[in-house]
């Protein structure tokens, strides 16, 4: 099945427009092909019970499924992505089904096949919790929306321009910020010993990303500034990474380029030589890609993510050979090594998001409709 697939997928993104890979959005043409691709992705699932329950509700016909939220959310970006698949995977096994944005549903639907899904990080230490029978775990669909890149570095390198032979890192920051003294959010200090380590590795360019970061560079450039003032000598060039994806790339000198994009994180991880991701849950786009991948989790992300979530994650991650924990920046020991073939277990996780969503679904449709 392993071979199967993983040449099934490769046909279906080469098979792409070259556009695709750098398109800020989807073309009707597009989104057709990643549904094609969605469904070929659960075609070894067909027996799965969810598909079983799906053909005794006739496909979906008269269900409605309500997804919160989908699409780039301010705020929730994340979660918004991760809809946006668990909206095609529902369309993928109910194909009769209406599946719309909670923004969409009709005023107090209480239709007997009527099902909500909250799409949440309940891993998060102090972040606020909804009811199980309604929640879709961060962890259980982010490892689960697979999107291979393997093998793909040298033909996106060629298309924008950037020298095959370049050194590049893509850093990923989940929460930028701190608190200082006063109350005031602040960039974390910590990017200048990040910085340091990576240019410590014999890099020539740097990808830095954050979900929060501010998507006008002019002013993320000013934060970063402000606390890391040795950046100009860190770096000799300072650019938008969306020039980068426009073939606008500097080939002689350090460049840092400061991710003003949205949802083109696997793009930078697949033209890198290796990634740090600094937080436990944004990991796997990387590992899709066969880029190599560090992983710290430190002291400090370990209090806002509880260990059951970061377990569970890790667990997932540990049939990928391109996989490196750290628990400090100084265990960064880059090899160049990359994944080249889809590893056995790799599938696990979307099995368990076909049984996570069987089992809300039953308990939903199965509530007194007092409730």
């Amino acid at each position: 099945m392993k071979s199967k697939v993983f040449f099934i997928w490769m046909g279906l993104f080469l098979a792409l427009p070259s556009s695709f890979l750098f398109a800020h959005s989807q073309s009707k043409c597009e989104k057709v092909l990643e549904r094609k691709a969605i469904k070929t992705l659960l075609e070894p699932f067909k027996d799965h019970p969810l598909y079983e329950f799906a053909r005794t509700v006739k496909f979906g016909r008269g269900m409605r499924f309500y997804i919160d939220p989908v699409g780039l959310t301010p705020g929730e970006l994340g979660e918004g992505m991760q809809g946006v698949f668990l909206k095609n995977v529902l369309k993928t096994v109910f194909p009769r089904a209406a599946v719309r944005a909670i923004k969409y549903q009709e005023k107090n639907d209480r239709a007997p096949l009527a099902v909500h899904f909250t799409i949440r990080d309940s891993a998060e230490i102090n972040r606020e919790t909804s009811d199980p029978d309604f929640t879709v775990e961060m962890i259980d669909i982010k490892p689960a929306n697979i999107r291979w890149r393997l093998g793909e570095r040298a033909r996106m390198r060629n298309q924008i321009g950037l020298d095959q032979n370049r050194k590049v890192a893509h850093v990923y920051l989940r929460r930028p910020w701190t608190i200082n003294d006063h109350g005031d959010q602040q960039l974390d200090p910590d990017l200048e010993t990040v910085a340091k380590e990576i240019v410590k590795h014999g890099v020539d360019d740097v990808i830095f990303s954050s979900t929060e970061f501010d998507i006008d560079f002019t002013a993320t450039l000013k934060q970063l500034e402000t606390v890391v003032p040795e950046i100009h000598t860190l770096f000799k060039e300072i650019r938008p990474v969306s020039g980068l994806l426009e073939g606008n790339v500097s080939n002689e000198s350090r460049t840092l380029y400061l991710n003003d994009t949205r949802g083109r994180m696997s793009d930078f991880h697949a033209i890198s030589d290796f990634t740090l991701i600094m937080g436990p849950i944004n990991f796997f786009e990387s590992l899709q890609t066969g880029t190599e991948t560090f992983v710290l989790i430190n002291s400090s992300i370990a209090e806002e993510y509880a260990p059951w979530g970061i377990n569970r994650l890790l667990s997932y991650g540990k049939v990928y050979s391109n996989l490196r924990v750290i628990s400090r920046m100084g265990r960064l020991r880059p090899t160049g090594r990359t994944l080249t073939e889809i590893p056995e277990g790799a599938l696990r996780p979307l099995e368990n998001l076909l049984t996570v969503l069987h089992e809300k679904i039953n308990a939903q449709l199965n509530r007194p409709s007092s409730e």
